[in-house]
């Protein structure tokens, strides 16, 4: 892209102060080296605006039109702006042509010339490695198209080529490699991120091959079943082999990108660079990447047939003459260039369906995401904080907001269409009746999937977005529960796995457990999808950041030795993520029995947490009862990590559970997290004495409790009674465990 400038005022009058006084002379200019020129320029301005000057000379020089002389100096001498866009490909072209990558005008390389088409400094060599990598471009583009009629693969391999060196000439700082690419990889290396994905995906698909039929009117395309079957073959194949996204390509120029986001690229020497190449390939593209464009090319080519059909019909074809037509414009709509305006019009819709139902479309809740996190980096663009904290922004926001729209939204949005639509249909557009009838389907879809989905669990069954205390996080462990989660069977299943049935699931549910009348049950319905924002990408950081705050300056007042101890926390943890991809945390946590109790403010344990063997060297995770916490099996870990999880059943968890549901859950918090005689407890006596306390304490609270729960007496009394019963148990136990243990009461 040429660089856009500006030249001051001041500058500019200098140099035609100078150009009057004859000490520029446009015949002497000709004859120097672009450095030469630079060094010359100098004398009246800068070194960036005197490389800007030349550029703009250099461009003169090899213009046969004798305007261009004057252009430059009223470039040089008012400071005029020119933008410029252009594919590479094109430019490199362009400066071929000239002969400006070998030898240039007169035997001298216009360096700043071709620095400023290409967007990087070049040398010579560079610039004829270039020209060659372009030539093998230009050979392959002029053998012409595959069958499909697009580019064939040797063409996109050799622009991969081209682009993969240019990207090298602007390597990203390695900086930003480590934090960006190589961390984000690592927080991302497991199985269970791209089977979340690959199932989110699936659920949509079948949702957008449903409304891609009602807003085109076509519920089967004519275009040959095995041209979409090879199309599809073929868009991964590009993807796999050469990097392109094809589908959800606009042009030619566009770069990499995954889940629908660019990555720092790793282009360049040295060994972080070939790291995140590594990264790049293994988590990005083939884990990640891959899968997504599976999905992608499924909907571009679907959405393309239906809408080739459609047109092809609205000309007035059908038999043979119809399938032809559709053909024709399919062909040109999977080109990247399409020739003719339907072409155009197809390639543009299909490329957003295939956007929408893999969740990479540019929704407003992820234009947010995006936007905090950018504002993140903006603090230091090399650390890439924001990339860090919010590895991906797009796919995530997309997700609720599309939950959003099958629980009601997009409903709304249908109805809020239909009279505009109306007016359309009655001159003969259908297209708006159309438009409006497949968002009204989208929240149909949503709702009648819910309905069939809710009437399959109870109430108790549904664990909403809490813990939002203390006890609500114990219940979810006593329970063996996840937040937003369903029980199926004997496992709490995350409702992540539920896509586009998502929000209408939630709100049924919550309206169905906390819901009375039609009122309090509408109420809750939207409440339980307005809690879902808590897990839009950049909220739970910013929650975070808050609490980190509150924590190390409350009242505004600096705490440093807390401030101290987060730092080594936070330096400790982060070193651990640079090291250890996700996948070990995984294998440690699926060939471990047992949860671990992790003590968050020794990083050590953090680091033994994460290391398979070393792992079981941390006590085993106990709940208030002294129950051990057990693991879940190796290949739910590897495949679903916490968001499936065993529920726990026996008689005391279960009439906790029940107390809960009927509004009279007792307290059922640990002491040693609660309780500030524990706390203080800890301080007086050695860690065995004080881990003898609190073996005492829950030895005693469940025998206690198992024996009063079978009572008669215990049976007879109300729910509130109960409660009362639990508590009382409870710390009755714990006093008498203190005590035993030599508790004494600071002064």
């Amino acid at each position: 892209m040429a660089v856009s400038f500006c030249i001051p005022k001041q500058l500019a009058k200098q140099l035609k102060e100078a150009a009057k006084r004859g000490e520029i002379q446009i015949a002497e200019l000709y004859d120097m080296t672009s450095e030469q020129r630079r060094e010359f320029f100098k004398q009246y301005t800068d070194l960036p605006t005197a490389t800007e000057i030349n550029a703009g000379f250099e461009r003169a020089m090899v213009s046969e039109q004798k305007k261009a002389l004057a252009n430059w100096a009223e470039e040089v001498f008012v400071g005029k702006q020119k933008k410029k866009k252009k594919d590479i490909v094109d430019k490199i072209n362009k400066l071929s042509e000239q002969d400006l990558l070998d030898s240039g005008v007169n035997g001298a390389f216009m360096e700043d010339l071709v620095s400023e088409a290409l967007g990087a400094k070049v040398t010579p060599a560079e610039a004829k490695r270039i020209d060659e990598l372009a030539e093998v471009v230009r050979t392959e583009e002029a053998k012409g198209l595959n069958e499909l009629g697009t580019y064939k693969m040797e063409y996109w391999e050799a622009k991969r080529k081209l682009d993969n060196y240019l990207l090298s000439l602007t390597p990203s700082s390695q900086v930003k490699i480590t934090t960006s690419t190589i961390r984000r990889g690592l927080m991302l290396t497991s199985i269970k991120s791209p089977l979340v994905n690959i199932t989110g995906n699936t659920i949509i698909g079948f949702e957008q091959q449903a409304e891609r039929r009602v807003r085109s009117g076509v519920i089967r395309g004519v275009v040959d079943q095995k041209l979409l079957k090879d199309y599809r073959k073929y868009a991964v194949d590009v993807y796999n082999k050469a990097g392109f996204d094809i589908t959800r390509m606009q042009d030619i120029g566009e770069g990499k990108k995954t889940l629908g986001e660019k990555i720092t690229h790793s282009q360049g020497d040295g060994v972080v660079r070939k790291m995140g190449r590594v990264m790049e390939d293994i988590v990005f593209t083939k884990m990640l990447g891959a899968p997504d464009v599976w999905f992608s090319a499924w909907a571009m080519a679907d959405s393309a047939n239906l809408q080739a059909t459609a047109q092809a019909k609205a000309e007035g074809l059908s038999g043979k003459a119809l399938e032809q037509r559709a053909t024709q414009l399919f062909k040109d709509a999977i080109s990247i260039s399409s020739t003719s305006d339907p072409g155009n019009r197809i390639r543009t819709q299909a490329i957003a369906d295939a956007e929408f139902a893999t969740y990479t479309n540019k929704g407003s809740l992820a234009t947010a995401s995006l936007k905090s996190r950018e504002m993140i980096n903006a603090f230091q663009e090399d650390l890439a904080i924001g990339d860090q904290l919010i590895p991906f922004a797009k796919t995530p926001a997309n997700a609720i907001q599309f939950s959003f729209d099958s629980a009601g939204v997009s409903f709304a949005r249908g109805i809020s269409k239909m009279p505009s639509a109306i007016r359309e249909f009655k001159i003969g557009n259908p297209a708006g009746l159309r438009d409006a009838y497949a968002d009204m389907f989208r929240t149909g879809f949503g709702i009648i999937g819910a309905i069939l989905l809710v009437n399959l669990f109870d109430p108790e069954d549904f664990i909403g977005m809490y813990p939002t205390s203390q006890k609500e996080k114990e219940l979810l462990k006593i329970k063996g529960a996840t937040p937003n989660s369903i029980k199926i069977g004997n496992r709490y299943v995350s409702l992540d796995y539920f896509g586009g049935f998502r929000g209408s699931l939630v709100g049924m549910m919550n309206a169905k457990k906390y819901g009375g009348n039609f009122i309090e049950s509408a109420y809750n319905f939207a409440r339980g999808n307005v809690a879902q924002l808590s897990d839009l990408p950049g909220i739970e950081q910013a929650a975070d950041t808050a609490q980190f705050i509150n924590d190390v300056a409350p009242m505004g007042k600096l705490d440093q030795d807390e401030l101290t101890k987060r730092s080594i926390t936070l330096t400790s943890d982060y070193s651990r993520s640079l090291i250890m991809p996700s996948l070990m945390s995984d294998i440690a946590k699926a060939f471990d029995e047992s949860e671990r109790a992790i003590d968050w403010n020794k990083p050590a344990d953090r680091w033994k947490a994460s290391i398979p063997g070393i792992r079981q060297t941390l006590p085993e995770k106990l709940d208030v009862f002294g129950e051990v916490i057990k693991g879940e099996p190796a290949y739910s870990v590897i495949l679903f990590g916490a968001r499936v999880k065993t529920a726990r059943d026996n008689k005391i968890v279960d009439e906790i559970r029940r107390l809960d549901e009927v509004g009279n859950l007792p307290s059922i918090t640990r002491p040693e997290v609660t309780s500030s005689r524990v706390k203080a407890y800890k301080t007086q006596v050695s860690e065995e004495k004080y881990n003898a306390m609190l073996d005492n304490f829950r030895s005693n609270y469940k025998k206690i409790v198992s024996r009063v729960i079978d009572d008669p007496k215990y049976k007879k009394m109300s729910d509130e009674e109960k409660a009362k019963v639990f508590n009382d148990i409870k710390s009755k136990s714990l006093d008498a465990a203190l005590k035993k243990g030599g508790y004494r009461k600071p002064k």
